[in-house]
């Protein structure tokens, strides 16, 4: 193991515009129990020792990058068209050689996902020698969200989103969390093939479950102890339930 690398470095997605939450505010700059939602992000990867930490801005970039500005391990990237999540990690792309050989892709407005989870997963990363990690959860009602779909041996195949799955597939009860660990080199390599053929016409970084599987890569997923951490915000009443369960 190389001395003096960090354990991992974090890609943080915070370009959106969060129209649902009918603000002039960026959504990361919501308040969620005092804090803003980056900040109750980035604190996060502080915990796991995380470096850099590059935030992907793009929605009124200026306001989220001044208010970031004296935190220190953080580069910004800019998503100057909301194309998919793809698009937004692939911004991150001129820092390559600064990131550790493992990088996290977390979203700035899930407020409440432990340090002590994502250590897991990328433990669980090294453990599979996995080029993909996905943090899943099981909900009874997964309306909205991407399923994850696994063979008979519970082998990951690939993540469908809610609106691109068959009658089938929405049964499924095991979902994406959208937070995941990447091999770097391998989602470097591969993020540029994704296309953007879905009812979206977005490119997904889910795509890039089922190009690893394609090349006989392990993938691998764990499953989040209790799903409060993974929900996101998309709406102030969002974030007012979740301010209130918690």
């Amino acid at each position: 193991m190389t001395h003096n690398k960090p354990p991992c470095s974090t890609i943080i997605l915070a370009a959106g515009k969060g129209k649902r939450m009918r603000s002039e505010l960026p959504k990361v700059l919501h308040l969620f129990k005092g804090k803003t939602m980056i900040d109750a992000v980035l604190d996060t990867t502080e915990e796991l020792n995380s470096k850099p930490n590059i935030v992907i801005v793009g929605h009124k970039k200026d306001d989220v990058m001044q208010h970031l500005s004296k935190r220190k391990n953080i580069l910004f990237a800019v998503q100057e068209e909301q194309k998919g999540t793809a698009h937004a990690v692939e911004q991150a792309e001129p820092f390559q050689n600064k990131l550790a050989d493992t990088v996290c892709v977390l979203m700035g407005d899930v407020p409440l996902l432990k340090a002590e989870t994502i250590s897991h997963l990328l433990a669980h990363h090294h453990e599979k020698n996995a080029v993909v990690s996905i943090l899943s959860a099981c909900f009874e009602n997964p309306f909205g969200y991407g399923r994850i779909v696994c063979n008979n041996k519970g082998d990951v195949l690939k993540i469908v989103e809610e609106k691109d799955c068959t009658d089938k597939e929405r049964k499924i009860k095991k979902i994406n969390s959208g937070i995941y660990c990447f091999q770097t080199s391998f989602l470097f390599d591969k993020i540029k093939t994704i296309e953007n053929e879905n009812k979206q016409a977005e490119f997904y970084l889910t795509d890039m479950v089922e190009i690893a599987v394609k090349e006989g890569k392990t993938v691998s997923e764990y499953t989040v102890a209790n799903n409060i951490e993974v929900a996101g915000v998309n709406s102030a009443e969002d974030l007012r339930t979740l301010e209130e369960k918690n």
